[in-house]
């Protein structure tokens, strides 16, 4: 088993702030709300299991916390009133962050080289329907989501040729993101240890990643298994380097 460091944290908001009848959920987050509960119960419902009361219970949240606009689960991390000013990525230190870590037989140039060519990307992420590249530093990206495709657009915001590339999404993006991939030298060179920083806020909130994990899709476990396919391809597909250099 190829092996991949992790970690992944929910991270809580400092700012505490409104009381706990306030709108604390945003409006794109209520409509998808209620898309994502209507699934779950209509799931749990055809699927007839012993876990469908607790699918029916989760549905049922979610269109409760869509009708009313507010979540007790932003309440205790402290958002306590919806935000008027995103901005673009993650404020605050809301959603959640992945970290995912793995060693490439391949020098740090290549390895690069090769992840910055964003529409590579799709090729060991297959969640990617698709990532094109609309000027310099920015792309738009599509993804197969839960609950249906989401796409939206990003910037390249920190660059060091061979050894750190940093991004965020831009302003009104379905999910807000951003993230920090390292190419590090190993053993002289000849190898790379990519360390990826990947923080979230789910279209849905917290509950997002419980829908998630529920079908399956946990965003942690991608990641890992998307950084072993980028091995992999680096390490036996020795055609897709043969126009990196070195």
């Amino acid at each position: 088993m190829i092996p991949v460091m992790s970690r992944i944290t929910l991270l809580p908001s400092p700012e505490i702030t409104g009381r706990p009848d306030l709108v604390n959920v945003e409006k794109s987050e209520r409509i998808a709300s209620v898309i994502a509960g209507v699934a779950v119960v209509g799931y749990g419902i055809v699927r007839r299991s012993g876990i469908t009361p607790l699918l029916l219970l989760l549905g049922g949240m979610l269109i409760h916390r869509a009708t009313t606009g507010r979540c007790p689960a932003y309440q205790r991390l402290g958002r306590g009133r919806v935000r008027t000013n995103e901005g673009s990525g993650i404020s605050d230190g809301e959603g959640f962050r992945i970290e995912k870590a793995i060693i490439i037989d391949r020098a740090p140039a290549q390895v690069f080289n090769y992840w910055r060519d964003l529409e590579n990307l799709p090729r060991f992420m297959p969640h990617l329907r698709s990532v094109k590249v609309l000027s310099n530093g920015i792309s738009h990206w599509a993804v197969d989501g839960p609950v249906g495709p989401v796409e939206w657009d990003a910037e390249i915001i920190n660059e060091h040729p061979g050894s750190l590339l940093a991004w965020q999404t831009l302003p009104g993006a379905e999910v807000r993101s951003a993230g920090t991939v390292r190419f590090e030298s190993v053993d002289g060179g000849h190898r790379t240890k990519v360390s990826v920083v990947m923080q979230f806020q789910p279209p849905i909130g917290s509950l997002g990643a419980v829908v998630a994990r529920i079908f399956g899709e946990s965003p942690g476990q991608r990641l890992g298994e998307d950084l072993v396919r980028f091995k992999l391809l680096l390490e036996t597909e020795s055609d897709s380097l043969a126009s990196v250099p070195g």
